[in-house]
């Protein structure tokens, strides 16, 4: 990998909706954040237009959003908050594209009401919709989230199918273990009608980063 092709991570687009859960992204973007510098920009999405957005988020929820941005930025002090009505996939996408984010960080399960709107199925949307790279982790707790520590990456998992479109995540995923220290798993999986392109596209990506003295782990997988 030449320096050209190494992705920087200077702005990082964190997507809440005022649940404990939506915040658990925001100590894995500090820990981004705390290794590049990076700007960290919390962003909030409500369904209508017509409707002034404060309406629209119950005193709880603005309360949440304004505790997690003072956390934040006590620690960051470039962080803002940007708060955009729309769908919210969609919106999510244009606004990190219009700031030229590097990396979108957003847990993968939600629940109800306004706080549905950003977790669980938004997250399958927002792959197709962004530009900007997408990172994914599934929240553990419905606790409060704990905005004083970095959470850890020991751990990345980049799934490949054999296309090129599957490649590019790669040295975004190299770059954050190498920031941090954690290691990559290249995941296939396997299907019936397949060609095997995704196992030659593993094996291959695999000598890759073996040859410059980087510790990676398969697995192929049926299903």
């Amino acid at each position: 990998m030449t320096q050209k092709s190494i992705p920087t991570f200077e702005t990082i687009v964190v997507p809440l909706d005022g649940s404990p859960l939506a915040e658990t992204a925001i100590p894995l973007a500090a820990a981004i954040g705390g290794k590049t510098g990076a700007r960290i920009n919390l962003v909030t999405v409500v369904l209508s237009h017509s409707v002034p957005l404060n309406e629209q988020m119950d005193e709880l929820t603005r309360r949440t959003l304004k505790n997690a941005h003072d956390e934040l930025l006590a620690r960051f002090p470039g962080v803002t908050q940007t708060i955009l009505a729309g769908d919210p996939p969609v919106e999510i996408a244009k606004h990190a594209a219009s700031i030229d984010a590097d990396l979108i960080v957003m847990a993968t399960h939600g629940r109800s009401g306004l706080r549905k709107l950003i977790l669980g199925s938004v997250a399958d949307r927002l792959l197709t919709e962004s530009s900007v790279p997408v990172m994914l982790f599934r929240g553990k707790s419905e606790g409060p989230a704990d905005l004083a520590d970095e959470a850890p990456i020991k751990r990345i998992i980049v799934p490949v199918d054999g296309t090129e479109t599957a490649a590019q995540a790669v040295p975004h995923a190299l770059e954050l273990a190498r920031l941090h220290g954690a290691t990559i798993t290249l995941a296939h999986v396997r299907e019936e009608t397949g060609n095997g392109s995704g196992e030659s596209q593993v094996g291959q990506l695999a000598r890759e980063l073996s040859e410059n003295d980087f510790p990676v782990t398969t697995e192929i997988l049926d299903g």
